[in-house]
């Protein structure tokens, strides 16, 4: 039996342009509260300084630590009892050290052990892997990078709900049908 989650946080992940920042921007539209994905954010603030993407994630096990700390830093400041829709959570990256074969730092073990959240949400790919600014991903690598994000929330006692290609307006339905 798994522990529920003492918040009101729902997760949206999957892989490299599979619709999470589309689907959050129109829950957005919608009034939710979202928070943006912290390895955008990193990446976001390395360019600002002048770096370019491949420079930013050229040691990738650092920038999944950077992402980390990021990710707990806005955990922190957040009301439990609030709804918030996060792009990518915690055990996101679970999933993406896996996928580079990093090994798990105890950080990165203790976050994972304390981190939970209502529902996690899973997109599945999408039929085209559209690369922007700061997906420097394989076009393998969107498949591959799901079934690690279904593993990982599920071994910390968070089946995800598998999220189809519906389109966004029934996409955005389908995850406010699927909140309870």
């Amino acid at each position: 039996m798994t522990t529920p989650a003492k918040n009101n946080w729902f997760v949206i992940t999957g892989g490299p342009a599979s619709g999470k920042t589309t689907l959050l921007a129109e829950l957005h539209k919608k009034g939710h509260q979202i928070i943006p994905e912290a390895a955008r954010w990193v990446v976001d603030r390395g360019m600002a300084k002048g770096l370019s993407v491949t420079e930013i994630r050229q040691d990738e096990a650092r920038f999944q630590d950077v992402v980390l700390r990021r990710k707990l830093a806005v955990e922190a400041r957040l009301d439990p009892a609030k709804r918030f829709f996060f792009d990518r959570g915690m055990h996101d990256t679970l999933a993406y050290l896996q996928a580079y074969d990093y090994e798990l730092s105890r950080q990165t073990l203790q976050a994972l052990k304390q981190s939970r959240y209502a529902k996690v949400f899973l997109l599945e790919p999408l039929p085209v892997f559209v690369k922007d600014y700061s997906r420097v991903e394989s076009d393998e690598f969107p498949e591959r990078i799901y079934h690690l994000l279904y593993e990982a929330y599920a071994s910390y006692g968070m089946e995800p709900v598998l999220v189809p290609d519906l389109g966004i307006k029934k996409r955005v339905q389908f995850v406010l049908q699927n909140l309870d």
